[in-house]
């Protein structure tokens, strides 16, 4: 088959069947009587599948693209460049809940501050802000600053206010890449609940602005006062308590982030659309297989002359973000849409009437997740119809196994301390673990 886009390959077919429709109105389609006989007679010739792979950017759409995000408008295609940031902004957390961790004098803590700024490039500018109740920057020379967060008594503030922080990352650019330091809990003077939801929905819209967040987990030698969030008052603590680094940066900066930030780390996981550099798959229509010449812009074209019962096709996906992710810890949606195409010759038009998204179950089996290449076996049975249908399979993360050995719903006595406090609903709410609005890593289209 010729290498072609969908809008291409729809008009290849209409142009086979002109003859036939010689006798209707010269904009195809349009006669609103016939419109579903026709759109049977021009599909029944050939079913046409295709196999998507969609990632978030706002670069122009090729035009298979510009066909898919008709269909679903927030589905885009992404290509990224990598640049190293120009500054790092370090904002460390100085609430009296984060003093234990530099009570001794070498602190687990700061030492994993030290250990990104010793491979960090000399040519590289580092700000350090303590926050807590207020936002203040502290300094540009390293060993000043972090002499400054060695001192116990500089962790005094009452609160750990995320949200004066993110206001200031939101005016970063591009150069610069954002750290902040913590022991993960968000505090406000009203209810710890609804402060989470708060700081997981600004992270989504963040993310979804094309950024990327990024949370990682260390535990270190705590010993001082902590201040629970399920009760009033404080006790004294000696031992092992989680900390935090979380990331907020760019897409254009996941090979400085891996190389810099994250491989010293026990435990992580990043969020932003994965970037899709190919796609293969051995999926064979009547004893007929795919070849290179059929692919282009990540999209598959296949040929079938009968009806699919059912998808058993096994897809090979190649992305270099898939390091950042326990691919085998993964969950899927298939999405539908039935559409009917209108072309439209004089215009070289095409428009797309679409029906509501319906969802629907369906069965990956994730074969083999190594380095950057993911085996999937996607099964489904798609909808009988008379028109054109749209399949969108979500790939979306679950919950990391270690956030859920981390997280604890209640820190009023001794026991909790060595786990974080609602970590886990923290995550819940930044993934949004919902079948609407869930986070996606990447889709799979097929277009019947």
């Amino acid at each position: 088959m010729e290498n072609i886009g969908i809008k291409t390959l729809v008009h290849q077919y209409v142009i086979t069947k002109r003859k036939y429709l010689s006798s209707i109105n010269s904009n195809l389609f349009l006669n609103k009587d016939n419109k579903s006989r026709n759109i049977r007679f021009f599909l029944v010739s050939a079913i046409i599948s295709l196999v998507i792979i969609s990632c978030n950017d706002p670069s122009p759409y090729p035009e298979d693209a510009k066909f898919q995000k008709l269909v679903f408008s927030d589905s885009t295609f992404q290509k990224i460049s990598q640049i190293n940031p120009k500054i790092v902004n370090v904002f460390i957390d100085v609430s009296m809940s984060n003093a234990g961790f530099v009570s001794e004098p070498n602190s687990d803590f700061l030492n994993s501050i030290r250990e990104i700024c010793s491979i960090v490039s000399p040519d590289t500018r580092i700000r350090f802000y303590a926050f807590g109740t207020k936002l203040t920057l502290v300094g540009e020379k390293t060993k000043a600053s972090l002499d400054y967060f060695q001192n116990e008594a500089n962790y005094n503030n009452s609160e750990t206010r995320f949200d004066i922080v993110l206001d200031k990352i939101k005016s970063s650019s591009d150069n610069e890449i954002n750290l902040i330091f913590t022991d993960g809990i968000h505090s406000e003077n009203k209810a710890t609940s609804n402060t989470y939801v708060e700081l997981a929905a600004q992270i989504r819209k963040y993310v979804r602005e094309g950024n990327l967040f990024g949370l990682m987990g260390k535990k270190g030698i705590f010993s001082g006062e902590y201040y629970p969030e399920s009760i009033r008052g404080s006790f004294h603590y000696k031992g092992l308590r989680p900390y935090y680094c979380f990331i907020f940066g760019y897409r254009c900066q996941t090979d400085f982030i891996k190389t810099h930030i994250m491989d010293e780390w026990d435990n992580y996981f990043l969020l932003f659309p994965a970037a899709i550099s190919s796609m293969k798959t051995d999926f064979y229509v009547n004893n007929v297989g795919v070849d290179e010449s059929m692919v282009k812009d990540n999209t598959l074209l296949l040929k079938n002359d009968n009806e699919v019962d059912t998808f058993k096709i096994p897809i090979t996906i190649r992305s270099e973000d898939f390091r950042f992710w326990d691919l085998y810890n993964i969950e899927s949606t298939m999405e539908m849409k039935r559409v009917n195409i209108y072309y439209q010759f004089e215009k070289d038009s095409m428009e797309i009437i679409k029906d509501k998204i319906i969802t629907k179950e369906t069965n990956i089996n994730v074969v083999k997740a190594e380095k950057n290449d993911l085996l999937l076996n996607v099964n489904y049975i798609p909808e009988k119809n008379d028109g054109m249908t749209i399949y969108r399979l979500r790939i979306t993360p679950k919950i990391p196994n270690w956030i859920n050995e981390w997280s604890s719903d209640y820190d009023g006595n001794y026991e909790h301390v060595s786990k974080t406090y609602a970590l886990k609903s923290f995550t819940h709410n930044l993934l949004k673990i919902t079948n609407d609005n869930q986070f996606t890593l990447f889709s799979i289209y097929f277009i019947l």
